[in-house]
């Protein structure tokens, strides 16, 4: 197991990523943050789903 965490650890950086570790607070936060700033993205270009 620990085998395949090191390799999944080895390629998050290679798909643009950063691990961290927060807590879960720490993590809703953080997303809840994103929602709303791409929210605004969204909203202000009038993207539509189709």
């Amino acid at each position: 197991m620990l085998q395949n965490l090191r390799t999944a650890a080895a390629h998050v950086p290679a798909g643009g990523f950063d691990a961290v570790a927060n807590s879960p607070d720490d993590d809703r936060t953080f997303q809840q943050a994103d929602i709303a700033r791409w929210r605004e993205v969204v909203r202000s270009a009038n993207i539509r789903a189709e």
